[in-house]
């Protein structure tokens, strides 16, 4: 099984510190995964960096928390 990790941050709105907890977040949770589910090919996995202005209607309040 095979994936690709790619962290957007096109406002540049996180350090490279950040970027890469978050990739090795994104990488953790794909081999958790992988250890249920089995895939063919190449799965790619992004990781949208945006500020809160870009929320969709319906995520409540932008004050970080997820709802």
């Amino acid at each position: 099984m095979s994936y690709t990790v790619k962290i957007s941050d096109p406002k540049d709105l996180i350090n490279s510190g950040t970027e890469d907890k978050l990739s090795n977040a994104a990488i953790y949770v794909i081999e958790l995964i992988s250890t249920y589910v089995h895939w063919e090919g190449v799965m790619d996995v992004e990781v949208a960096i945006a500020d809160h202005a870009s929320l969709p209607d319906g995520y409540g309040d932008p004050d970080g928390l997820l709802p």
